[in-house]
């Protein structure tokens, strides 16, 4: 007929007994019989028992059985818990079985969304609806949870599938009918892709007993079909799937085919003997228009698999069609076998179609027809023994003399019919290539850990169970053919033992060689920076792999060779590959020749991968290849290039040497100072430079050098690289735009101007290289990933030391020692792991490889499900409350504890509220009694249902489980305020969600977690209750996260004004005045006092102008905010015994200008770094003031520096906030000619310094002061950690910064501790600290200080001042605690002290004096650990306009308040720290170690809280200044 055949692509089943195909061949294959009682556990779930009107014994329904149809994954589909208890398990596991389905075929389902894909599911009916029915719930739910239309519907809907999408119900043929259907969407071209189902759930008894009344229902037990003993079917339930696509599509696509369909047909009955009785002369015009439509003589069909539902009237009318027609004019002993998968699974109803045509899929794929059970005589209506039929009672093979043609029959009770015509795959000529890879990397994914773990134990079994498998081709299909979720691993070997070994290392969490595994952050995928080496004096070493195999890497070394050989008169392919231990002379134009050609072939493997740099870099001789790379030089100009100018400085004259020495700039210029025209810095890649210059003067410095014990290495280089003495090459080539961002290696900046022009290039050997810049330069970009491009890892090893520890992925192409692939698979693994996309289709595209049949995704399945009177456990309340279970429980008279339980669990009541509720209620019961009665009988069975119902009301609500904020609740710190509703969101959704608040991820976006309209509706409306604030709905469908609604809330939050009534109000002032200097003032002014000049309570900026700045305008925005904040016109008047502050009336700030675009871009950067060092460290005059300063560099016209000073007597870090926030918004309305966007401020500094002296008296003083005393008295205990020097006399104030990030993995599972102990990060840690404070002390006792913003009251939230105020933490370590048991006091005191923070450090230390120690100490806390949250404005870019962004960045000077400060924060990329120390009093090796000690510390609480701190730390502790060893 000319009808393209139609390919089964993918299956997927859930039957009677069988998981998934291979488990359902197995079944088929062995004579399983699976029909069974019906089993306890479903017992549970709902009525199981034929009713009887005739007898007392209730019998149970046997059948074929699903386990667990009440367990569903719903998260993994975005489907909320409460939404999946209301969902019908036949669309619950059709959502499973699809996916398995898809997974099967090698289809990625993200990769369809949006397609033309088909869906077609056969389904009749929902007992589940019946069930929520009798209920008589109005679940929202509910409706769409049981039509049988939204089935199909719902698959469409969760792949975003937008092909036909349409649910079929004609009895027992509805999913063969559905397959037919699909062919025909596919034919028509109204698919690319069709999915076909079909499912049955049994839930009720009521059709089982009416089946059994009409006779249909088998009395023994069994499916008996074409047998004399056959006395019906047995109803069964079971899922399947089948995947089908154009046969021409799928070979086109490589895919696996099980069979594929030639041809089918549909008909009806029409008027037959009755609606329910089979018809033979349609189902002979049904066989021969299905055999007409497939083109197939009927009579070369070798299996049928029959409806044959064990009817001894219905299996002789179908035998008698079957030979009619398959008779006709076939050979005489040629008979056809026939079978009903009926005997082995039972009746799966609208199913059956479905299961009937998986079996004979799986039997065109084996060769081999599967037995029917139960058969001893034939049905005695039809004489079979002269039919040219034979019932299959073996495993037979198809007869290999003609082709595997099947067919598949469906009848429908009510009369439509299906026959689908069958053939076996055609046979497929595997390509077979003698290039392959010696190693392999085979990838995996999940969206949870344990579901990952899982998966690995699967794919463990699969390799074991199937030894001799493809490795390659199990890699190929897994990476290929499978969802990339963010929990992942990776991993290479060579063999299927390898693998398992390493599979089943991670599966029961053991570590295992070569496999990596982690955490991608949604939304973060990492940008990649390529950096090529440069200069390389040794051999390359290189083995042959990726030349044999790896054909793309051949190619374009072949094409570098056609280009380079001609002129070198060698081939670069011999100079590559020279072997390790030959004894050549290495000729350095050849080397580098040869290294830029591996460079390029390098980069053009990664990117076949997928892999594409954001950025690139080269150094010296590497930045040809970048810029090759980024097409500014064509690859037959830059060979000539890279040739010609080795040639040309091979010539030149001046001969010299380079030197490599590990010191600083300053160290290394001082060195090299009095040889000023003779050695030169040559690369800067602090801490490591090379200096080059002549032979001699080189040798004099090294040796100065080495004698001062400064490490020095001496690379076998004979010219002086990178200094003046180096000529000009001379060149002339063209040069383009580059097509991707590209970093100077002489400037350490994008600069493509410069890199366009042929200068650069003429002088590149001449230049200074600024490597360490360059890599920031890169960091700035937003690189976080980079990878070497190389023989070697040079550059990796010196760009780890130009960004802080921690910062940055450091991934090598290729590293000494390791094979080429080992060490190439090795960093994709990695690259995998850390989320960077990777296109595996081309990763393998150059060998052939087949796509197998692999295991599919682990659900992690739980309970859900409704209950009702006709389950035999009590309902569940939680997911489903019913609406008259209040009512019903008043009604009993006696139940006000029950009610008062209820309302206890799902209600967020505080803990006052929880206390009054017996009382309420009891009278609310008692009033109900007096004025109603019920009558309602089902209530009333109801009541009788929940009179054992236990829901225990806790003790206390504590706020981890109960969050229900109030906005004076929010009235606290930026930081405070986000951690506050964080907790209630995650709270507001768990609850919408049904889920527990510990299972929310919060970095995912809500519509991924389920939440769906009516649910958003119900959290906006919570949200506008609480807090009075207007939100969108459909901006929570953008993608949102939890935290980005936490901070959207937060930015509206300013705008509340507090509802506390506690403190008196704060007037208002606006004159000119005199003040005392407020409590946190007093604090700092204790130490400037000291020496006024020191600039130790400088707080320095900088912000980064892109774009047209208006500079007046942003004089004007300053001078605005000074006018605005009566702090930033505030001197002080220290003439008195006591200071005071004078508020003036006006000041001017005026805004320098130092104009820097006369200088090269090198010049401009250490001038600005000369003046920010200035700026930051020039003392204030605080008696004149201003004590802001501001300084603008002007670098281009379009490129600007800010530099802000603040003196931190006016200020503080939320002050500075603030004035950011302020800056950017005042600039852009003067900028744009607008008016002052800013509201009025309530009040002033002025006026809090007067409400806080007013209100810190008397009661409230009292008060606070009994807290502390009954804390910490008799002394406030501080650490006494021996120090490196003698303490000054006099402090000179002077701080050194010790920079570290803790790694991405330990952050996380920090972060999990915290939340799993109900505690802050913070909390946990200053546990930490605490211990570490005792290993090194040995103190039991002592207190580590902390600040608190001191922003209780609403009006404060926008005001700058500076109002911090330190607070002790008292540690108590007595008794050998566990880490968590230090913890637990931690949180509790923290708790307590931040409710009683307001009393100032001073009035403390009156009321709990220093204790007296050896070691007197300059400042009363000196151990403090500060908590930083991430503040975007100093993180990232702030577009001001549509032609100006800045970035504020917080300049590194810092002086010291403290002997130590370990400031601590959360970004992006983990947390960081930074341990700030006296350099008067501390070595910075000293900090170094207690920093190891730290992380080593918290690397050891995350495997085990529970080990006594006496044990922590490991072996060895620097305590008191000596190393120890522990007992």
């Amino acid at each position: 007929m000319g009808i393209e055949p139609i390919a089964i692509i993918g299956i997927g089943c859930r039957f009677p007994g069988a998981i998934n195909p291979e488990t359902f061949w197995h079944l088929l294959c062995n004579q399983v019989d699976a029909i069974a009682p019906i089993s306890s556990e479903r017992q549970k779930l709902h009525s199981c028992f034929l009713p009887d009107p005739t007898s007392s014994q209730r019998k149970l329904i046997q059948g074929g059985f699903l386990k667990q149809v009440d367990q569903f994954d719903p998260q993994f589909f975005g489907i909320s818990p409460q939404e999946a208890v209301s969902i019908d398990p036949q669309q619950r596991l059709l959502l499973e079985v699809t996916w398995e389905a898809l997974e099967d075929a090698g289809l990625v389902p993200q990769k369809l969304s949006g397609s033309a894909t088909g869906v077609f599911v056969g389904i009749a009916g929902s007992d589940y609806y019946e069930i929520m029915a009798e209920a008589r719930t109005a679940n929202s739910y509910a409706v769409t949870g049981n039509l049988s239309s939204v089935a199909a519907n719902r698959i469409s809907y969760v792949l975003n599938l937008t092909g036909p999408s349409l649910s079929i119900n004609t009895a027992c043929s509805s999913s063969l009918v559905a397959v037919h259907l699909a062919c025909q969407s596919l034919y028509r071209k109204e698919s690319s892709l069709a999915i076909a189902a079909g499912a049955n759930v049994m839930l009720l008894p009521e059709f089982t007993a009416s089946l059994t009344n009409a006779g249909m229902i088998s009395a023994t037990g069994r499916c008996r079909a074409f047998d004399a003993q056959a006395d019906g079917f047995v109803r069964s339930e079971g899922v399947g799937v089948v995947v089908l696509k154009l046969l021409s599509q799928a070979l086109a696509d490589s895919d696996p085919i099980y069979a594929v369909i030639q041809g089918s047909a549909v008909n009806q009955d029409g008027r037959s003997n009755g609606l329910a009785a089979p018809n033979l002369q349609a189902q002979q015009a049904l066989l021969r228009q299905a055999y007409q439509d497939a083109g197939i003589l009927p009579r070369s069909v070798q299996y049928v698999e029959a409806q044959g539902t064990g009817s001894l009237l219905g299996d002789a009318i179908e035998l008698k069609a079957l030979a009619t027609v398959l008779g006709e004019n076939r050979s005489v002993g040629d008979k056809c076998r026939v079978g009903s998968v009926k005997t082995n699974i039972g009746h799966l109803e609208a199913a059956s179609g479905i299961a009937g045509l998986i079996k004979v899929a799986l039997s065109l794929k084996f060769g081999q027809i599967p037995p029917n059970l139960h058969f001893q005589q034939p049905n005695p209506n039809v004489a079979l023994d002269k039919l040219p039929l034979q019932v299959q009672q073996s495993l037979e093979a198809y007869k290999s003399d003609r082709p595997w043609i099947a067919g598949v029959s469906a009848f429908g009770l009510g009369g439509t019919n299906a026959h689908i015509v069958m053939e076996a795959a055609p046979d497929l000529v595997v390509e077979s290539s003698l290039v392959n890879r010696s190693l392999h990397i085979l990838t995996l994914s999940a969206k949870t850990e344990t579901a990952l773990r899982s998966l690995a134990q699967s794919y463990y079994e699969f390799l074991v169970n199937h030894p001799d498998v493809s490795i390659a081709d199990v890699c190929f299909s897994a990476n290929t053919g499978r969802t990339s979720f963010n929990h992942r691993l990776a991993v290479t070997g060579n063999s299927t033992a390898q693998f398992a070994e390493r599979l089943e290392a991670f599966a029961v969490s053991r570590q295992s060689a070569e496999l990596v595994s982690g955490l991608v952050k949604p939304k973060k995928v990492p940008k990649i920076g390529f950096l090529f080496t440069g200069l390389i004096h040794e051999k390359l070493e290189l083995d042959r792999q990726l030349y044999e195999q790896a054909p793309i890497f051949r190619q374009v070394l072949d094409r570098c060779n056609a280009i380079a050989e001609p002129l070198l008169g060698k081939s670069l392919i011999d100079i590559l590959y020279i072997s390790a231990t030959e004894e050549t002379v290495i000729d350095s134009i050849d080397n580098r020749t040869a290294l830029f050609a591996l460079q390029i072939a390098l980069c053009e493997l990664w990117k076949s991968w997928g892999i594409e740099p954001t950025v690139v870099m080269g150094i010296s001789l590497g930045e040809y290849a970048a810029a090759c790379v980024a097409g500014i030089l064509s690859l037959e100009d830059v060979l000539k290039l890279v040739i010609d100018a080795q040639q040309q400085v091979q010539s030149q004259s001046q001969k010299g040497t380079v030197g490599i020495v590990f010191a600083d700039e300053e160290r290394v210029a001082a060195a090299i100072q009095p040889y000023a025209d003779k050695v030169f810095i040559g690369i800067f890649a602090e801490p490591m430079l090379t200096i080059s210059g002549e032979q001699q003067a080189v040798d004099a410095v090294i040796a100065g050098l080495k004698a001062e014990g400064i490490k020095t290495t001496r690379p076998s280089v004979f010219h002086p690289y990178h200094s003046p003495l180096m000529e000009l090459v001379e060149m002339d080539f063209a040069l383009s735009s580059p097509q991707i961002p590209i970093i100077s290696g002489v400037t350490g900046q994008l600069s493509p101007d410069l890199m366009t022009n042929i200068e650069y290039w003429r002088t590149i050997f001449q230049e200074p290289v600024r490597f360490s810049t360059g890599i920031q330069t890169m960091h700035e970009q937003g690189v976080t990933v980079f990878v070497e491009i190389g023989p070697k890892a040079h550059l990796l090893s010196m760009g780890i030391r130009c960004l802080p520890e921690g910062v940055g992925v450091w991934v090598p192409s290729l590293r000494s020692g390791q094979s080429s692939w080992q060490q190439l698979l090795s960093s994709l693994a990695q690259l995998y792991v850390l989320g960077v996309p990777v296109n595996w289709s081309g990763f393998d595209r150059d060998y052939p490889r087949d796509r197998l049949r692999l295991p599919t995704y682990p659900f992690e399945r739980q309970h859900y499900w409704f209950s009702s009177s006709r389950s035999s456990q009590p309902p569940d309340l939680s997911p489903l409350p019913h609406r008259s279970l209040i009512s019903s429980l008043l009604d009993r008279g006696d139940s006000a504890e029950q009610i008062v339980q209820l309302l206890a669990q799902s209600e967020s009541f505080s803990l006052l509220e929880v206390q009054l509720l017996p009382k309420l209620i009891t009278a609310l019961v008692r009033h109900h009694q007096e004025t109603a009665f019920s009558t309602d009988e089902h209530e009333s069975s109801l009541i009788s249902q929940i009179t054992n119902i236990d829901v225990p009301i806790p003790e206390v609500i504590a706020p981890e489980s109960t969050i229900s904020l109030r906005r004076v609740q929010l009235a606290a710190s930026p930081e405070k305020q986000q951690q506050l509703l964080e907790e209630y969101l995650i709270e507001q959704i768990a609850k919408v969600l049904g889920l527990a608040p510990s299972q929310l991820d919060v970095e995912q976006p809500l519509h991924t977690l389920g939440l769906d309209s009516l649910m958003l509706i119900q959290l906006v409306n919570r949200i506008k209750k609480d807090f009075a604030l207007e939100l969108s709905i459909k901006v929570l469908f953008e993608d949102m996260t939890l935290i980005d609604l936490a901070q959207q809330l937060q930015s509206q939050l300013p705008l509340l004004k507090s509802e506390s009534d506690d403190a008196p109000m704060m007037a208002t002032r606006t004159a000119a005045v005199a003040l005392p200097l407020s409590f946190a003032q007093e604090s700092y002014w204790s130490q400037v006092k000291l020496d006024p000049s020191n600039p130790f309570a400088n707080l320095p900026f900088t912000l980064h102008f892109i774009g047209e700045l208006d500079i007046p305008a942003l004089e004007r925005s300053f001078n605005e905010l000074v006018h605005r904040h009566a702090a930033l016109r505030t001197t002080f008047d220290i003439a008195a015994e006591q200071p005071t502050q004078i508020i003036h009336l006006t000041v001017n700030l005026p805004l320098s200008v130092v104009d820097l675009r006369s200088l090269s871009q090198p010049e401009q950067q250490i001038a600005v770094q000369q003046l920010s060092q200035q700026e930051a460290q020039e003392s204030f005059d605080i008696v004149q003031g201003p004590l802001v300063r501001t300084t603008l560099l002007k670098l281009l016209e379009n490129q600007h520096i800010l530099l802000i000073t603040v003196h931190h007597l006016i200020t503080d870090g939320t002050s500075m906030v603030i004035f950011f926030q302020e800056l950017a918004a005042v600039y852009q309305a003067f900028s744009q000619g607008q008016p002052l966007p800013l509201p009025e401020l309530p009040m002033q500094y002025a006026d809090f310094i007067v409400w806080q002296r007013q209100w810190l008296q008397k009661d409230v003083l009292t008060k606070l002061q009994s807290y502390w005393q009954q804390k910490l008295a008799p002394h406030l205990v501080v650490p006494e950690i021996k120090t490196d020097k003698p303490r000054p006399a006099v402090p000179r104030l002077k701080a050194a910064i010790y920079p570290f990030q803790i790694s991405e993995a330990l952050s996380a599972q920090l972060k999990a501790l915290s939340k799993q102990e109900g505690c802050t990060l913070f909390m946990l840690l200053l546990a930490a600290l605490q211990i570490l404070v005792h290993h090194y002390t040995g103190q039991l006792n002592f207190c580590i200080g902390t600040t608190v913003a001191n922003r209780n009251q609403s009006e404060l939230q926008a005001l700058i001042g500076c109002f911090i105020n330190q607070i002790p933490i008292k540690a108590n370590l007595e008794d050998n605690p566990t880490f968590r048991e230090v913890l637990a006091v931690v949180r509790k005191t923290t708790l307590e002290a931040h409710a009683y923070s307001a009393l100032p450090l001073k009035h403390i230390l009156k009321t709990v004096p220093l204790s007296k120690g050896d070691n007197v100490h300059s400042f009363p806390l000196p151990v403090l650990l500060l908590f930083h949250n991430e503040i975007p404005l100093l993180t990232e870019n702030v577009k001001l306009s549509d032609h100006l962004s800045v970035q504020v960045q917080n300049r590194p000077f810092r002086g010291a308040r403290r002997d130590l400060t370990l400031h601590m924060g959360e970004s992006k990329k983990g947390i960081w720290g930074e341990m700030e120390y006296d350099v008067d009093l501390f070595f910075e090796s000293t900090i170094k170690t207690i920093v190891k000690d730290f992380i080593s510390l918290l690397q050891g609480i995350v495997i085990n809280p529970d080990i006594p701190i006496s044990e922590r730390l490991g072996k060895q502790l620097w305590l008191n200044g000596t190393l120890v060893k522990e007992n």
